[in-house]
């Protein structure tokens, strides 16, 4: 059994459609993870500044 240069060719574009929905993937999720601190750091400022007021209380 041989493998024919369109079969390659056909396989090399499949690879490089995935590594590209794949990397794609990455960056949405690093800008997702990058949101999700940010929420998380807002929150931590929110309970900090709850905290105060109650000990002046």
């Amino acid at each position: 059994m041989t493998i024919s240069i369109g079969q390659l060719e056909e396989r090399k574009k499949t690879l490089a459609e995935d590594f590209n929905t794949i990397s794609k993937r990455i960056q949405d999720s690093e800008k997702e993870l990058v949101t999700l601190r940010n929420n998380r750091n807002a929150l931590a400022g929110a309970l900090q500044q709850v905290n105060l007021f109650l000990q002046e209380e």
